[in-house]
Order: structure tokens, then C-alpha cells, then sequence
């Protein structure tokens, strides 16, 4: 019997008719159901997420700061320059900060920078820094920058510069200087006194500045939109 089924149902899958159901009768309507992963496309192994790569191994060293990637040493020069790697994509919260609905890196971002590269070399303090160029972020489209600091001077002392370049294959691949500026070491001391008193708050004889809906009107009257990665400021008086 069970050799006559199985050949029924070899010749019912080679497109032959067969009356199954008058064959083994009510258990032919017993339909049993089929897995539902196949078709729910949910995959049962686990999938790989990004991985990531050993500055190292491809020939650069490390640098531990979030918005760079690698840092490489010039081999006709004494230039240190730091890579990086920006876009809405990856760093979503840089959006929080526009002028005129354009996506600007905030030159806080640059001083930071600065300050972490210097500290890296030997002059962790900024001398100058003079910003030439808004660096600018658009939706979709990643940027490479590049932070070249120069060989120490006599007293110490490194140039500093900052450029970027969409990150995209063509012709147009030139390169925006963004700001430059000096980079010195500690022990030049300091190079300017402030004749105030930052560590008493709220200050004496301060007024303070009424903030309701300080950025809403900074936005309106300026252009200047702060998304709430950037709204940090709770209080401001004015003196003098």
C-alpha cells in the first residue's frame, strides 16, 4: 500500500491526475501548515553590521577622537595630517546646527579639534585659529577632511589648517581650506590675560537676560537654527 501511494504521488507531481481524496479519504483534507519564515523574508541566520577597520592595517595610526578616523605622518616632511569622514548619516546630530536651513559644522567643532590634534603633538593649547570658510554638511552626501599640522617653529609653536572635499568619485575633487591657525605647547604660558572674574556665578552686579524663546527669535531674526543637540545655554546676564 504504501508503495502504491508513493507512486500515486510521484505521477500526481509529474502532472498526472490522481483522485487523492477518494484514495485515503477525510485525511486528505488535513493541510498541514507550512513554516512561515520563508516567506515572512526574516532571516534566521545573524546578519553582519559594520565592521570596523584597524587604522593599522592599512598603514595609518590611530587617533582617538570620534570625528577622525586615522592620522598619518608625512614621509618627505615633518606634517602630521588627520582624516576623517563626516555626514548626516553617521554624525545625525551636526544637523541640530544650520544657518538658513544649510548644515554647518559648527567652528566649536574645529576648535575642538584643534585643541585634541595639538594635544596629541605636544601643543595642546590654540594661539590663534581664523575660519575662512563655513564647512558645510548637505543630506545624502559625506565629506572627507583633512587636518594638516605643520612642523614645530623655533619656540615650539605649529601651524595648523583645515580642508574638506565631498567624498564622491569625478573631476571636481578640489579641496576647501576651511581655517588655519597656530597650535603652541604649554610651556610658552599664557600669551593674554581677561581682566574678569569667570568663576563667580551669577556675577555681581549682572543683569540678567531674559531667554524665553531666545533660539525660536535667534532663528527668525538671524537665520541661525539650533536643533536641541545645540540649545545648551540656560542662563546670561550682562554687566558693564
Amino acid at each position: 500500500l504504501d508503495r502504491l501511494l508513493l507512486s500515486a504521488a510521484e505521477a500526481y507531481v509529474g502532472g498526472i491526475p490522481a483522485d487523492i481524496a477518494s484514495t485515503i479519504g477525510a485525511a486528505a483534507t488535513n493541510h498541514v501548515e507550512l513554516p512561515t519564515y520563508a516567506f515572512q523574508r526574516k532571516r534566521y541566520w545573524l546578519t553582519h553590521g559594520e565592521t570596523s577597520v584597524d587604522a593599522r592595517g592599512l598603514g595609518v595610526g590611530q587617533t582617538e577622537h570620534p570625528l577622525l578616523g586615522a592620522m598619518v605622518a608625512h614621509a618627505d616632511s615633518d606634517d602630521i595630517m588627520f582624516t576623517g569622514r563626516l555626514s548626516l548619516d553617521s554624525e545625525p546630530w551636526l544637523a541640530d546646527h544650520a544657518v538658513h536651513h544649510t548644515v554647518i559644522i559648527p567652528g566649536a567643532a574645529l576648535i575642538e579639534i584643534a585643541l585634541h590634534v595639538g594635544g596629541e603633538l605636544g601643543c595642546p593649547n590654540i594661539e590663534e585659529l581664523v575660519l575662512q570658510a563655513p564647512m558645510v554638511l548637505n543630506k545624502g552626501r559625506a565629506i572627507l577632511i583633512q587636518v594638516i599640522v605643520g612642523p614645530p617653529g623655533q619656540d615650539g609653536q605649529r601651524p595648523v589648517r583645515f580642508f574638506s572635499r565631498t567624498d564622491r568619485d569625478g573631476a571636481d575633487l578640489s579641496w576647501t581650506r576651511h581655517a588655519e591657525g597656530v597650535l603652541r605647547p604649554d610651556d610658552l604660558g599664557a600669551v593674554a590675560t581677561i581682566d574678569s572674574d569667570f568663576t563667580e556665578w551669577p556675577p555681581k552686579d549682572g543683569v540678567e537676560i531674559d531667554l524665553t524663546n531666545a533660539y525660536d527669535e535667534t532663528a527668525a531674526a538671524q537665520g541661525y537654527h539650533y536643533g536641541p543637540a545645540f540649545r545648551g545655554l540656560r542662563g546670561a546676564r550682562r554687566r558693564e
